[in-house]
C-alpha cells in the first residue's frame, strides 16, 4: 500500500538504490502538485471580489464564485487522497479550463502548467490503485510516466523560455536575476548583500540559460539525468526572492520525480511477473500519442518567439503551420495549457513597469499602506502569485483616472481596505520611478527603496455606491 513509510524504506540499509519505487514518488508528486493548486483555489476564495471581472467572461459565470471554488477544492482533495481519482481529475480539468483559461487581468504563468498537467492527469495512472499496480512492476512504466511529467511541466517550459531570454539584454549581460531583484515591489525579502556580490550575481544570471537550454535533452539520457537537479536551485532562488511562491513550489514538485533516478545506481531492466492486472496497452499507446502531440504543438508555438520567427519566414511549410497555430492560440492555450513562456524579460522592467505605485489608506492623521508595496516600495507575500502579477502589470494602467482603473481598483479596495465608520474611505496613490539600468551597480536595491514617493492622486471610495471610486488627480 502507498503510505508515508516509504521514507523509512529509503533509509533501510538492506534496500538497494535500484529497488526504490518510482510509483511511490509519483504518489508524492501527485499529493504535492495538487496541494499547490488547492492553495491557489484557497487564495481565490479569499479574494473573490478582485477577480470577478474575469469570472464574468467564464462559462461558469452563472455559478456563484464560492460554489465553483468549493467544488474545485473538493475535486483537488480527491486527487490528493487518490480516491475517486477519475471524477476528481475531470472536475479539476474543467475548472482549470473554465476559470484559469478565461483569466485575463489575473492570468498567471503557472496556470498553463496546472492546465497541461491536469489534462494528462485524466489519462495517467496516478490513482492509488493504479500506483499500487505500478510499484509491483519493474518494466520501466513508472519511470516513463515520471519522465513524461517532467518533460511537460519543466522541459518544454524551459525550452520555450530560453528563446525569449536569448534576445533579452538583461539575460545576455548576466543580470537576469539581478535586475528583477532590484525592483523593490518585485521581492519580498531585503537581500541587498547578495545583489552587491557581482561574481555570484553573474553566476545566478547565466545558470538559468544553461539549465533551461539543456534540461530537456539531459532528462532523456540516463547518465546525464542527474545534472537536471540543478534546475531545482533556480526555483529555490525564486521561492526565496520573488513573491510567487506557489509557482516555485509547483515547479519544485516535478523535481521530486528525479529523486528515484538519483538514488538508483542502475536500472533494473528485467520485468518481474506480477499477479496484479496490468495497465492496458491501448491506454499506454494513447498516452504516447498524446505526449508526442503535445511536444509537436509546443514546438510550433516556440516558433513564435522573436529569436526564431524571423529565421523561419523563408520556410513556407513551417511558416504556414506557425501562423495557423498563432491564429488559434487562445483556444490551444485554454484547453491544453501549451503557450508562450515569455517571463522575466526586458519589457517587464522597462517603462511603464520601471516604477512602483502604492496605495495607502488614510486613517485620521496617519496612513496605512495596502499590500503590494510598503513605505519603501517593498513587496510582500500578502500580495503574491497572480495577485502580484495583476497588481504589477494590470491594476494600475498609465492613466489611473481611466474607467479601467476604477473598475479594477474596486475589487482591490474591497479585499484589502478597512471599512470606515463614516462610510467614505480615502486612499492616496503614490508613485516612484526607477529607470531601467542594464549595468550592475552596487546597493541598487537600497537606492531604489530610498527614492521618495510622489502623491499622484486621491481616491474617495464608498463600498455601497457603485458610482465610486471618485479619483482626484493632483
Amino acid at each position: 500500500m502507498l503510505k508515508l513509510t516509504f521514507f523509512q524504506e529509503l533509509l533501510h540499509k538492506n534496500k538497494t538504490a535500484a529497488a526504490v519505487s518510482h510509483a511511490r514518488f509519483l504518489c508524492f508528486f501527485r499529493q504535492v502538485f495538487f496541494s499547490v493548486i488547492l492553495l491557489e483555489v484557497c487564495q481565490l476564495m479569499l479574494t473573490m471580489p478582485m477577480w470577478l471581472l474575469d469570472y464574468r467572461k467564464s462559462p461558469l459565470m452563472f455559478c456563484p464564485q464560492l460554489l465553483t471554488c468549493f467544488c474545485w477544492a473538493s475535486a483537488l482533495i480527491m486527487l490528493i487522497h487518490g480516491r475517486f481519482y477519475r471524477f476528481g481529475a475531470v472536475v479539476n480539468y474543467l475548472c482549470c479550463v473554465c476559470v484559469l483559461g478565461y483569466f485575463h487581468l489575473f492570468e498567471y504563468h503557472v496556470d498553463h502548467i496546472y492546465t497541461v498537467v491536469s489534462l494528462f492527469a485524466l489519462f495517467l495512472p496516478l490513482s492509488t490503485s493504479d500506483l499500487n499496480i505500478l510499484q509491483t512492476r519493474q518494466d520501466g512504466h513508472a519511470q516513463h510516466i515520471s519522465l513524461i511529467l517532467m518533460t511537460l511541466g519543466v522541459g518544454l517550459v524551459y525550452l520555450d523560455s530560453i528563446f525569449y531570454k536569448l534576445p533579452a539584454r538583461m539575460w545576455m549581460s548576466g543580470l537576469g536575476y539581478w535586475l528583477p531583484a532590484t525592483m523593490p515591489d518585485a521581492v519580498w525579502l531585503n537581500h541587498g548583500w547578495l545583489l552587491n556580490a557581482r561574481f555570484l550575481i553573474e553566476i545566478m544570471g547565466r545558470l538559468p540559460l544553461i539549465v533551461e537550454g539543456l534540461f530537456i535533452f539531459l532528462l532523456w539520457f540516463p547518465r546525464l539525468r542527474k545534472w537536471c537537479i540543478l534546475g531545482a536551485a533556480l526555483h529555490l532562488g525564486i521561492l526565496l526572492t520573488y513573491p510567487i511562491p506557489l509557482f516555485a513550489l509547483a515547479e519544485l514538485s516535478f523535481y521530486l520525480l528525479l529523486i528515484p533516478f538519483l538514488l538508483s545506481s542502475h536500472q533494473n531492466k528485467t520485468a518481474l511477473e506480477t499477479t496484479s492486472r496490468p495497465i492496458s496497452v491501448p491506454q499506454i499507446t494513447f498516452l504516447k500519442i498524446l505526449f508526442m502531440a503535445a511536444i509537436m504543438l509546443q514546438s510550433i508555438i516556440t516558433l513564435n518567439s522573436p529569436y526564431l520567427k524571423h529565421r523561419i519566414q523563408y520556410i513556407p511549410a513551417l511558416q504556414t503551420v506557425r501562423l495557423f497555430v498563432e491564429r488559434h492560440m487562445n483556444v490551444v492555450t485554454r484547453f491544453t495549457g501549451l503557450t508562450e513562456h515569455k517571463v522575466f524579460v526586458d519589457e517587464h522592467f522597462m517603462p511603464p513597469f520601471d516604477r512602483v505605485r502604492a496605495i495607502a489608506q488614510q486613517h485620521n492623521s496617519h496612513e496605512r499602506f495596502l499590500p503590494g508595496a510598503d513605505e519603501t516600495g517593498m513587496g510582500s507575500l500578502k500580495m503574491s502569485g497572480r495577485f502580484w502579477t495583476h497588481r504589477k502589470f494590470a491594476l494600475m494602467p498609465n492613466d489611473i483616472a481611466s474607467a479601467e482603473f476604477k473598475e479594477r481598483v474596486r475589487g482591490y479596495l474591497d479585499v484589502f481596505g478597512t471599512r470606515q465608520k463614516t462610510g467614505v474611505e480615502i486612499y492616496h496613490v503614490y508613485e516612484k520611478h526607477m529607470p531601467f539600468q542594464p549595468e550592475h551597480t552596487i546597493r541598487q536595491l537600497e537606492h531604489r527603496r530610498a527614492v521618495p514617493y510622489t502623491r499622484i492622486s486621491t481616491i474617495e471610495y464608498r463600498p455601497d455606491d457603485p458610482s465610486t471610486p471618485v479619483i482626484h488627480m493632483l
